[in-house]
């Protein structure tokens, strides 16, 4: 049985060159797998020994995260005050460090000659603005209107006509108001004036109606049997029966004339035309009833119309002519454009300015009531802050103060140098207490804080293959690290006292 056993082991443990082969490649693998995880634990230890060279003490406390720098702060806002004209400075009232309202004036020039070429361009716009109204009121009498109320007749034109200035077009009769003239005797007349109640009869139409005498005769006219009458005017409204050519009598304040007169239309006139032009169209006809203004028919004139628009481009030139004075006028008062302080001031009165140099600055005002900076902000950093954070700023010029600032505007586009990309944030110090401008300042912007936690120094947070670490002292290390400095310390003691082994005599 022991012989079988044996037989079986040598067949199975036999060498042949195929187990030799399979045994060297395991041994390969197995040797090249030792190899690397030496040289893994080698690298380890190495870092590892790098990393935890310091030793801090941990405590516990509030921590924050903040992003910080430095910048000089200026007025919220200013503005450089720059000749706006040439000539010599009159009046200069505010001195450096003076509060200013918006609109005040700064500096005024002298307007001597300027005040002669505004008198010069208000002649102009006058002179030019009489020609325009008359080349109006020219291009208006193109439109024939009627000059009283009345009925239209003998109209004479049509659409197409040329017509003549001053030619005749039509007659108008005012029918319903009529006018009587009668004579009275001498006697009678005294006992007339004018605006005395009139009766009007007519004997054909066994009527009568109340007029009024307009007019009253001052000179007696003489008649053949050798009396003298005197002419009076009455007029009535017409009440509709009444014609032009109808014989009346009259009685004025008891008073019958002893003549009869005839009726006649109060107004019978003749529509001319006022300037010559082809007739465009006509809007009433003969008999046809026309109130007082209403046109009768409308002209066309090209000459006219090349004289409107000659008139208009006239007009125009001498208001824009006027206006340019006038600026130039308003330029010879500089006024404040903010309500600030005087920062800077260059030019004083008794200066002759001249515009043409603009590299003169007469004055600087700032608005000092606020104060702001800008803070680059890392692209790192960029997605911690936003707009309304707050912000803390203290100077060294002032070291015992604190000031809040709060950023008030982001930059969407960044500034890249080396690599680096930064954005601006402004920062504004609504209460800047004692800071001026220019002042240095370092700001500091809260991210983000935690409180009553376990704190160690950044210097012993190390990152490796993207995570974070702190070495924590082992216990027992620590002890042989301080036998290892008690003995150190011993035989530093024993050289001191002369003992070759640091041991003691």
């Amino acid at each position: 049985m022991k012989d079988k056993i044996i037989n079986k082991l040598q067949q199975i443990f036999k060498p042949t060159k195929k187990k030799v082969i399979i045994l060297c490649v395991i041994l390969a693998v197995v040797g090249f797998l030792g190899a690397c995880v030496h040289s893994v634990r080698t690298k380890v230890k190495e870092a590892m020994s790098g990393l935890a060279m310091g030793v801090s003490e941990v405590t516990r406390g509030n921590v924050e995260a903040t992003i910080t720098g430095s910048s000089s702060v200026e007025p919220y806002e200013s503005y450089d005050i720059l000749p706006p004209a040439s000539g010599d400075i009159l009046y200069a009232p505010y001195e450096v460090g003076d509060y200013v309202e918006k609109d005040a004036v700064l500096y005024s020039f002298d307007t001597t000659d300027l005040d002669l070429n505004m008198q010069k361009a208000q002649n102009s716009l006058q002179k030019s603005s009489l020609s325009h109204q008359q080349t109006i009121d020219n291009i208006d009498k193109l439109n024939i209107s009627a000059p009283c109320d009345g009925t239209l007749s003998g109209v004479s034109i049509k659409a197409g006509d040329e017509v003549d200035n001053n030619a005749e077009i039509a007659t108008i009769q005012n029918t319903n108001k009529l006018k009587v003239t009668v004579p009275f005797n001498e006697t009678q007349i005294r006992h007339i004036s004018t605006g005395k109640t009139a009766v009007v009869s007519s004997s054909s139409h066994m009527t009568s109606v109340n007029g009024r005498v307009t007019h009253v005769a001052s000179a007696a006219t003489p008649q053949a049997d050798g009396s003298r009458l005197y002419d009076v005017i009455v007029e009535f409204n017409n009440p509709g029966s009444f014609t032009k050519g109808l014989v009346v009598g009259v009685e004025v304040n008891g008073q019958v004339s002893p003549g009869l007169g005839t009726v006649e239309y109060y107004s019978d006139t003749t529509i001319k035309a006022e300037a010559g032009g082809t007739v465009s169209r006509v809007y009433y006809n003969t008999g046809d009833y026309v109130r007082k203004g209403q046109v009768i028919a409308s002209l066309s004139s090209d000459d006219m119309a090349r004289d409107l628009q000659k008139s208009n481009l006239e007009y125009a030139d001498a208001q824009i002519s006027l206006q340019e004075t006038q600026k130039q006028l308003d330029d010879y008062n500089v006024t404040a454009p903010i309500s600030g302080t005087v920062l800077t001031k260059t030019s004083k009165a008794g200066d002759t300015i001249d515009k043409t140099n603009s590299t003169v600055t007469m004055m600087v005002i700032g608005d000092v009531s606020r104060l702001k900076f800008n803070l680059d902000i890392d692209e790192l950093d960029i997605s911690t802050v936003s707009v309304g954070q707050q912000v803390n700023v203290t100077a060294d010029a002032l070291p015992d103060e604190t000031f809040i600032g709060e950023i008030s505007e982001i930059s969407m586009q960044g500034e890249s140098q080396n690599g680096v990309t930064t954005y601006t944030a402004k920062v504004v110090i609504n209460e800047p207490g004692n800071l001026r401008p220019s002042m240095n300042v370092d700001a500091s912007i809260v991210t983000a804080s935690a409180e009553n936690v376990l704190r160690v120094p950044t210097t012993d947070i190390k990152t490796a293959r993207g995570k974070s670490y702190v070495f924590v002292q082992d216990e027992n290390a620590k002890a042989a690290k301080s036998d290892n400095k008690k003995e150190d310390k011993k035989k530093k003691e024993g050289q001191k006292n002369g003992a070759p082994d640091g041991g003691s005599r």
